[in-house]
């Protein structure tokens, strides 16, 4: 699988590092690139362009260094990068090509199951092995929603909350945001609740912890900047 192109759909935070993930140009195939660390995140290196010396950015067409698959659970997405990888950015696409990248699914996941501040944003263990075969969708939704809050002192954390919400199939979600590109401007617009238009909407499960699976807003494409 060496030297695969695929469209950046997301590159987000993950145990102080990053998890990229986006789908193969021609075959719409989602790909999430893994190191091999146990939690299979990448270093800064990893999601740099050797060329440009710049981060690798949402909708930025990649070409990029992998091994072999390596599913986790309902992670079937994972693919091992090699031990040196060169990340190169080839191209770009535009909101209005997110389209011909889109999911569609009936639900996302399992729904009915809320945090005490999210809603329907995890899923029970059980529920996912065996059951579930995907960790990763692109959705599209009429309008989204980000909410700023402060930071959960049980969770130590040090900066202001940022989650998404949106109607997706009848459900109201309302997700972590981790997409780093938009989490502090998001969160410079204050404590509150701030309503955007129409976008595409990276979905991503996480690993099971504490007994839960994990929804999450990786990646929020908007039509109009906020």
């Amino acid at each position: 699988m060496s030297n695969t192109k695929m469209v950046c759909l997301a590159n987000s935070f993950k145990i102080k590092a990053y998890c990229m993930a986006g789908k193969l140009i021609n075959e719409k195939q989602w790909i999430r690139p893994v190191s091999s660390n146990a939690t299979g995140e990448l270093s800064r290196s990893n999601v740099t362009c050797e060329t440009k010396g710049v981060m690798i950015s949402p909708l930025d067409v990649v070409e990029m260094d992998l091994q072999s698959p390596r599913p986790h659970d309902h992670q079937q997405e994972n693919c091992s990068i090699t031990p040196n990888p060169r990340t190169r950015i080839v191209g770009r696409i535009g909101w209005e090509q997110l389209a011909e990248f889109e999911d569609k699914p009936l639900q996302l996941w399992a729904p009915g199951y809320h945090t005490c501040c999210g809603s329907n944003d995890r899923v029970p263990d059980y529920m996912v092995s065996g059951f579930i075969t995907n960790s990763l969708f692109l959705i599209h939704v009429a309008s989204v929603k980000f909410i700023v809050s402060m930071p959960s002192v049980h969770a130590n954390e040090t900066h202001l909350k940022v989650q998404v919400e949106f109607e997706y199939a009848g459900k109201v979600y309302r997700l972590r945001l981790t997409d780093p590109a938009l989490v502090q401007p998001v969160q410079r617009l204050g404590i509150g609740s701030h309503t955007a238009g129409n976008a595409y909407v990276t979905v991503s499960l996480t690993e099971q912890f504490h007994g839960y699976c994990y929804k999450l807003a990786a990646a929020v494409f908007l039509r109009e900047p906020i």
